[in-house]
């Protein structure tokens, strides 16, 4: 059966695009748009849209991880195959708490698995700007993880030392082989890999070099200190009780 409210539900997805936009200019021009197809009601009802809250900020929405995989599943569906650069970057690109956030900052993932729908595992396309690392270096329990280089020289550093990559390049990480690992760029230009990882459950990250552990409830993250207690929350001198956000739908490859 035909749903009407899905073709509006499509059109205000892309209209928010891949980035946040201010929570009020969101409702005046959707909640009142249709009033007898509650479009913004029905995307929030289904899991479509995230609400973002920072001290001293207007409250800002964006797309979902589920909101984007949704969205670019049905746009695929009148063609078989995308250009990877087609995939639009997702607003929140780390759930790391500072100061891990900061050393990420230069990363941008386009999560091209999602695109499809794929569920069993995730396919990234990744780019590292000058100074910025893939993750906190970690290694899985359970998840598998595997990265290509397609252009640039990043460094991966495991438990046996740094080697630089090259483009045509490739490196694997068997889950619970507590080999460690993450990718630098330490050159002058920028780095684009392929990260591929499995979604298997029960999985648990170890950081071995930094102050930080992660524990899973309800598929949401909380990132803390390794002795239990919260980050302090950004701007403030005050501890959080915890830093939570849905797990992005990818193989895990840090965060």
């Amino acid at each position: 059966m035909f749903d009407p409210v899905q073709p509006l539900i499509l059109d205000l997805l892309e209209w928010i695009g891949p980035r946040a936009r201010p929570y009020a200019d969101v409702l005046e021009a959707w909640r009142t748009s249709c009033p007898r197809l509650p479009v913004w009601e029905e995307a929030n009802a289904r899991g479509f849209i995230d609400h973002l809250h920072e001290q001293g900020r207007a409250a800002l929405v964006a797309v979902s991880p589920l909101g984007m995989a949704w969205l670019q599943a049905h746009r695929a569906r009148s063609s078989p195959a995308l250009r990877a650069l087609d995939v639009a970057l997702h607003p929140k690109q780390t759930n790391y708490p500072e100061p891990f956030a900061s050393l990420v900052k230069g990363r941008e993932k386009r999560r091209l698995g999602d695109a499809f729908g794929l569920t069993n595992f995730g396919v990234n396309l990744t780019r590292l700007r000058p100074g910025a690392i893939s993750s906190v270096r970690h290694s899985h329990s359970k998840q598998d993880e595997f990265v290509y280089v397609l252009q640039g020289s990043p460094t991966l550093v495991t438990n046996a030392g740094p080697t630089r990559l090259e483009p045509g390049m490739c490196a694997g990480f068997k889950a619970g082989s507590g080999d460690a690992h993450h990718l630098k760029n330490e050159t002058a230009q920028d780095v684009w890999y392929l990260e591929v990882g499995d979604r298997s459950a029960h999985d648990q990250a170890t950081y071995p070099d930094d102050d930080l552990a992660v524990t899973v409830k309800d598929g949401a993250y909380a990132f803390t200190h390794k002795d239990g207690s919260p980050y302090a929350q950004p701007g403030t001198g005050e501890r959080q009780a915890s830093q939570h956000a849905r797990p992005a739908a990818r193989g895990r490859a840090g965060k």
